[in-house]
């Protein structure tokens, strides 16, 4: 099967490097090991508005943020996003939950800004 360019592609102009956890069980001990799940995947973030906040918690740079990227990328919730954007600018982000929407192209990630500004 020939696998076919998202019309989506060309406006990628970021690479992702995505780490997460997988369990390990060692001497009957079941742990989490922080791998490298993918690096080096096209990628595009988006700025939005100001988020809303509670007064306590609230996003660093006080947008909300979307992570667009292809469908062959399963990125679980909780996991670690570091970006490089295309002038060589890396920020490190978290997923919040599960993706907003999946289309036939591309998905969109809510993703927070890890750390606070």
């Amino acid at each position: 099967m020939m696998n076919k360019k998202s019309p989506f592609d060309f406006l990628y102009d970021s690479k992702m490097t995505v780490t997460g956890y997988v369990k390990e069980k060692n001497k009957g001990i079941t742990s989490q090991k922080e791998v490298v799940l993918f690096e080096n995947a096209p990628c595009r973030i988006s700025q939005n508005g100001n988020k809303s906040t509670n007064g306590t918690d609230y996003q660093a740079n006080g947008y909300d943020m979307k992570l667009f990227c292809g469908l062959e990328h399963d990125i679980p919730a909780g996991c670690k996003i570091e970006i490089t954007d295309r002038n060589g600018h890396i920020k490190v982000y978290e997923r919040s939950n599960v993706p907003i929407n999946q289309y036939w192209h591309h998905q969109e990630i809510a993703i927070n800004l890890k750390g606070k500004s």
